[in-house]
């Protein structure tokens, strides 16, 4: 069996140079405050969603697990869990309409 080796220049067959046939430069999107918020902003409420989520099930499992023990503290931990939990999601939702009402009345995207 013969294997022949040939190189592709990926740049080339999907038209990934840039203008003029120059190559690609990485430039980073926040050279401004602004910038950066704007790149933070989308990964910091996904990772608040999940921190949520891991939140809302530790919560819960607190309450469910301590129910029938008896001990009411450690019951009253998982419903002060899960009531951070909920209080946080309607934080970070008000937050998220208030960046897109911002968005709507100045015409600048944030997102």
């Amino acid at each position: 069996m013969i294997f022949y080796q040939t190189t592709i220049n990926i740049g080339d067959k999907f038209n990934l140079g840039g203008a003029g046939g120059r190559p690609i430069t990485l430039v980073p999107a926040y050279q401004s405050l602004g910038g950066f918020v704007s790149a933070i902003l989308p990964t910091a409420f996904v990772l608040s969603g999940i921190i949520l989520l891991v939140l809302i099930i530790f919560g819960g499992l607190m309450m469910v697990i301590n129910a029938g023990s008896g001990d009411a503290k450690k019951a009253e931990q998982g419903k002060s869990a899960l009531t951070a939990a909920v209080a946080g999601m309607a934080v970070i939702f008000c937050a998220w309409w208030i960046i897109r009402i911002i968005e709507f009345i100045t015409g600048v995207k944030i997102f």
